[in-house]
């Protein structure tokens, strides 16, 4: 059944001339959608399609056309072409969070240039004086160290900020933890973030920057489940093997629970559950969230315990790769 406010077009493969292939499906979005700029949108969805090695169901993006937002993905492959969902997107509580949060990225992406100038200055300040009074290394630590912190907290905010690869590489678990935990927790600073990590641990098969948006968002939930509870929050992160065929990523906190109704929704595997909200203020985005990113990670499975009033942990599972 078609969802409303989504169109679909077929587009077909070409193996001559893809330029007149996306012509043909921008005339026949703009006949849709009654909008000649998604044609434009379309093309750079079809064009990353023909890549070769990009997997169909992971190439999706949002774009704002003349002030509308609008889901653009290819939805599934056709012998000899491919399907397209273009939905818009008309909620106001949901338009609403998408402006706030394109605000966010353009100032975030301003001050984090502004600051990586200002840190090569200060590097650069300090080399000349380096060479000019031959200071030795050792007496530069409390300039180069901080600077070098500085600027890995910058890309893990610039990797926060934009349009993640969807290829899927080799990713070090607990490095990627790192740099989400190291942007996520200036924002909670009365939760204690214990990080438990094993060591060593064989790295997995992930997108990077999906993967950093299912840190973020589990680390997220798990501090602001701590809020209003009377005690101490607190939240371990800890990493390790499952067995002998599976790398485990734990999130627990000491929150406020679930109730069953809800543990049970976490629980389920099913697409077609409703949003909900385990937070007063919730918008119930969390679960849905979580899930499609460990989709596209190809994650081996997820595991959920709560008790209401004592907290929850959530556990991801994920293949290892060895060299």
């Amino acid at each position: 059944m078609a969802e409303e406010n989504t169109y679909y077009v077929t587009v077909p493969r070409s193996n001559d001339s893809n330029t007149a292939v996306i012509s043909d499906a921008a005339k026949e979005v703009e006949e849709l959608t009654h909008n000649s700029f998604l044609g434009e949108i379309m093309g750079s969805i079809l064009r990353e399609a023909m890549k070769s090695g990009t997997p169909i169901d992971r190439i999706e993006k949002e774009a704002v056309v003349d002030g509308v937002y609008w889901k653009c993905k290819v939805i599934s492959e056709k012998k000899g072409g491919y399907v397209l969902a273009f939905k818009k997107i008309t909620d106001p509580d949901e338009l609403g969070r998408r402006q706030i949060q394109e605000l966010a990225v353009k100032m975030i992406k301003y001050l984090c240039h502004d600051f990586r100038n200002y840190l090569a200055a200060i590097n650069g300040c300090a080399g000349l004086l380096q060479m000019r009074y031959h200071i030795p290394d050792s007496d530069l630590d409390g300039i180069f160290g901080p600077s070098h912190q500085g600027e890995k907290c910058i890309s893990a905010y610039e990797g926060l900020c934009k349009d993640p690869d969807p290829r899927l590489v080799p990713v070090d678990v607990n490095e990627s933890l790192d740099n989400i935990v190291r942007v996520t927790s200036k924002h909670y600073k009365n939760v204690e973030i214990v990080r438990n990590y094993t060591e060593n641990l064989p790295q997995i098969n992930a997108s990077d920057g999906l993967l950093g948006r299912l840190w973020h968002n589990l680390l997220s939930n798990a501090c602001e489940s701590t809020e209003g509870t009377g005690r101490p929050g607190r939240v371990v992160i800890s990493t390790g093997m499952y067995g002998s065929d599976l790398v485990k990523v734990c999130f627990e906190d000491n929150g406020s629970g679930m109730n069953q109704t809800t543990l049970a929704a976490w629980k389920s595997t099913s697409s077609s559950i409703k949003p909900f909200s385990t937070k007063e203020k919730g918008k119930g985005e969390g679960r849905s969230i979580i899930m499609d990113v460990m989709k596209k990670n190809k994650a081996a499975g997820h595991s959920v315990e709560s008790r209401e009033g004592k907290g929850t942990k959530i556990s991801v599972y994920f293949n290892p790769v060895y060299e």
